[in-house]
């Protein structure tokens, strides 16, 4: 058994590969699949946080 790292680009970077998937919850799913740690800047650790809350957000809303 591994353990498996994500080392994240920086927040620039991040951003366009975001961009070439077509919804958040895709993104997250490709990108931080069988992840175990995330290394990377704080900026681009904070945007996946944000997209993590989006994605939370809109599951929310849709099990309302």
């Amino acid at each position: 058994m591994s353990f498996n790292k994500k080392y994240l680009p920086e927040l620039p970077v991040l951003i366009k590969i975001r961009e070439s998937y077509s919804s958040d919850e895709e993104f997250l799913d490709s990108y931080l699949r069988k992840v175990d740690a995330i290394m990377g800047s704080q900026e681009s650790f904070l945007y996946l946080e944000e997209i993590k809350k989006r994605v939370n957000d809109n599951e929310q809303r849709v099990g309302e």
